[in-house]
């Protein structure tokens, strides 16, 4: 049931996540202080003026290493947000740890403080296993560190593979 479960949380996740990235370039370009017509010559200044009006929109990293029994960032990503909203962070892949240890991920705002829930997932055996940990921070506009961390517990030691993505909401009041 705890796996039906997993598999139909991450399903929705990834449905609301390629979903926003369908409707984000129309919120995004409703924003941009300049438009362009065929044949006009543009400025570099109005289309970096664009581009900095969208930033923040969606970032993608791989996370891969070593971990062991410390907490470790495995993967930073630095999101510059435009406007006060919502940073929609997902981390997930495989990893494997010792036998009789756990896995333990998590994101983590390194600017504001703010972690997600652990995942947590015992292994009885040192294999490639799924994890899976997604959280919803709250932002103010300026630059946002995000961390997924990752250790074994037990002193156990294994590794992570899998990516990291952060999808930028601003807020709409």
């Amino acid at each position: 049931m705890k796996a039906l479960c997993n598999a139909a949380l991450h399903t929705a996740v990834r449905c609301f996540a390629l979903g926003s990235l369908v409707l984000m370039p129309s919120l995004a370009w409703s924003q941009v202080p300049f438009t362009f017509a065929t044949g006009t010559p543009a400025l570099a200044s109005e289309v970096n003026a664009n581009f900095a009006a969208v930033a923040g929109v969606e970032f993608i990293g791989n996370a891969f290493g070593a971990i062991t029994a410390t907490d470790t960032v495995v993967r930073t990503i630095d999101v510059t947000v435009p406007t006060a909203g919502f940073l929609i962070v997902t981390g997930f892949g495989n990893s494997t740890c010792t036998a009789v240890t756990s896995f333990v991920a998590y994101l983590q705002n390194a600017t504001t403080g703010v972690s997600s829930p652990t995942f947590i997932d015992a292994r009885a055996a040192a294999n490639f296993q799924y994890y899976s940990t997604h959280f919803v921070f709250s932002v103010a506009a300026g630059i946002h560190t995000l961390n997924l961390r990752s250790f074994c517990t037990g002193g156990g030691t294994g590794s992570i593979n899998g990516a990291m993505h952060a999808i930028f909401m601003a807020n709409r009041y």
